[in-house]
C-alpha cells in the first residue's frame, strides 16, 4: 500500500476536487495490492453463512425473551380481570413452576407436543379457577384461558420452553440461566 505519511500532504488533494493543483500532491497514486471493493456476488451469504445468521437470530430472540417481563405482563392481565393475589400465584406457579414445592411449570415443557397438552390440560383447572376469583356464572365467559393462549403461548413455545433452552446451550432451569448470566457479567465487570 502506498499513501501520504501526513495527514496535511493530503489535503490539497481532498479539497482540489477539480484537480487543478500541479505538483506531486495532485499525482499522487493510492495502490492497493489486494481490491478493496467486491462485486455485488461476493457480498452475498453463503448457505452456511445464512443458516449462522439464522441461528444467530433464534438464539438472540431466546435470550431477549425474559421471564420477568413476561410475568408482569400475565399479573397485569390478571388485574385487569380482577383476579385476586391468592389465584393469580396458583396461575403464575402453574406457567412457571414452584420451586418451594418442586413442581415444573408449562416453561418447563420438554417440546411443542408436551407444552400443548399441558396447556390444554390446564383448561378446565384455569377455568373453574377463574369463574371462582371473579365470582362468573356459568354463562359467563371466562378471559384468562383465552388470552394466554392468543397472546402468550405461541411465544413462550418458540423462545421460552426447555427444549428450547435447551437448542441454545442452556439446559438449566430458566431461573438458574439467568442466574448465572448475571453472576458472569458481573464477575467480568459488566454492568446488568
Amino acid at each position: 500500500m502506498v499513501g501520504f505519511t501526513q495527514p496535511q500532504a493530503a489535503l490539497p488533494v481532498i479539497q482540489d476536487q477539480q484537480n487543478n493543483s500541479k505538483g506531486f500532491t495532485s499525482r499522487f497514486l493510492w495502490l492497493f495490492l489486494e481490491p478493496v471493493f467486491c462485486q455485488m456476488r461476493d457480498s452475498t451469504l453463503t448457505p452456511h453463512e445464512s443458516a449462522q445468521v439464522r441461528e444467530f437470530k433464534e438464539q438472540l430472540e431466546t435470550l431477549l425473551c425474559c421471564k420477568g417481563h413476561l410475568e408482569q405482563d400475565i399479573r397485569r392481565k390478571m388485574r385487569d380481570l380482577g383476579i385476586g393475589l391468592v389465584h393469580e400465584k396458583l396461575f403464575l406457579e402453574d406457567i412457571f413452576g414452584s420451586e418451594a414445592r418442586k413442581e415444573l411449570g408449562l416453561v418447563e415443557a420438554a417440546s411443542r407436543d408436551k407444552f400443548d397438552a399441558v396447556l390444554e390440560s390446564l383448561y378446565p383447572i384455569w377455568t373453574e379457577r377463574e369463574m371462582e376469583a371473579r365470582q362468573l356464572s356459568s354463562e359467563d365467559c371466562i378471559q384468562f384461558y383465552p388470552y394466554f393462549l392468543n397472546y402468550i403461548a405461541e411465544d413462550m413455545k418458540n423462545m421460552m420452553i426447555a427444549s428450547v433452552r435447551r437448542k441454545v446451550g442452556s439446559d438449566e432451569s430458566m431461573n438458574n440461566g439467568i442466574k448465572t448470566r448475571m453472576e458472569k457479567r458481573s464477575s467480568l465487570g459488566l454492568n446488568a
